[in-house]
């Protein structure tokens, strides 16, 4: 059973990484209060409504939060919260404690979790905010990141060309997983990374190390039985083959990409993937020149631009005036 200090557990990592999934799995433990959303505070909301120890940025924002999807689905009382806020809100991460131990509390929990991919980008920020805070960062084969982002627009780039978005969705990853190694590398980080294809096919393994790295109790049998959020009831996460997980989205690269794709991405992210210990597959397949010359191009400049929108987004006024992100795991 996990600890009753009220230490928070963040689960980050690149979108459409299974960090749901993982969510789902850590509240199978029924340790945890239940919130099935992400909350986006310091990746959207602090850029859109800037510093809250400014009367106004304040009012701004709790105007904002409690209208929100993200505080309807929190079950608490928009008018408590909004005093509480109102009163001691300074920070945005003071207000996701305040909004977690207030969901904790009404649910009669001492713990919670919390996911959003894109706090993977603010590891740092809630390690010195929260200093018992433990963070999961789960890593998907790169390859089958980019393929699911390329279908859902979630490329990085406006370009329709198929494989400028592959590429650019592909160096996406690596510049989300770079930033979380990074940052759970730091002296005192409580960090813990795990592979998303170890959910899938050695789920003893992966609920080893959570249990060993939480001190709590997650059985196979408490997956299995649980229906929350990606362990949802008629979920495609459960499998019909004795597996405890569906493995239907493991590797799927090999079938979503031509191998001229294949061979671009692992012009792209080959050096990343190997050090996480995937395997590139050997190919005959050759890229002509001008293609080649692209991959290069795109892989060089893709995460300079990444970079840069960051330090735009939330070091500049810039960042006010654009839509706020909301993709998951």
């Amino acid at each position: 059973m996990y600890g009753s200090s009220g230490s928070p557990v963040f689960v980050v990592g690149s979108s459409r990484s299974g960090t749901t999934l993982l969510y789902s799995i850590l509240l199978a433990s029924g340790d945890f209060a239940v919130y099935e959303a992400e909350t986006w505070l310091l990746e959207s909301y602090a850029v859109r409504y800037g510093d809250l120890t400014k009367a106004e940025n304040r009012k701004a924002f709790i105007a904002a939060w409690i209208e929100s999807e993200q505080f309807k689905r929190s079950g608490l009382s928009a008018e408590a919260f909004a005093a509480q806020l109102q009163a001691l809100a300074t920070s945005y991460a003071g207000v996701l404690k305040l909004f977690m131990d207030g969901i904790a509390s009404l649910q009669g929990k001492h713990n919670w979790v919390e996911k959003t991919p894109g706090h993977v980008f603010h590891m740092e920020e809630l390690a010195r905010s929260f200093s018992d805070a433990k963070f999961i960062h789960l890593i998907r084969d790169g390859r089958d990141v980019a393929s699911s982002k390329r279908k859902l627009g979630w490329s990085g780039t406006n370009d329709n060309d198929p494989m400028k978005q592959l590429i650019w969705a592909a160096k996406g990853w690596e510049y989300a997983v770079n930033r979380g190694r990074s940052a759970g590398a730091k002296p005192g980080t409580r960090y813990l990374e795990l592979r998303y294809e170890n959910l899938l096919t050695n789920m003893d393994e992966a609920l080893n190390k959570i249990n060993l790295f939480l001190h709590t109790d997650i059985t196979i049998a408490q997956v299995q039985q649980c229906r929350v959020g990606a362990l949802g009831k008629n979920n495609s996460a459960f499998a019909n083959d004795g597996a405890v997980i569906s493995r239907n989205a493991l590797q799927r690269w090999k079938s979503d990409l031509s191998p001229v794709e294949v061979a671009a991405i692992n012009i792209a992210i080959g050096k990343a993937l190997s050090t996480l210990g995937y395997e590139a597959p050997t190919l005959s397949t050759a890229l002509d020149l001008t293609t080649r010359l692209k991959v290069v191009w795109w892989s060089l400049i893709a995460p300079r631009v990444f970079a840069l929108r960051r330090f735009l987004k939330h070091k500049t006024v810039l960042g006010r005036w654009r839509r706020s992100d909301s993709r998951g795991g």
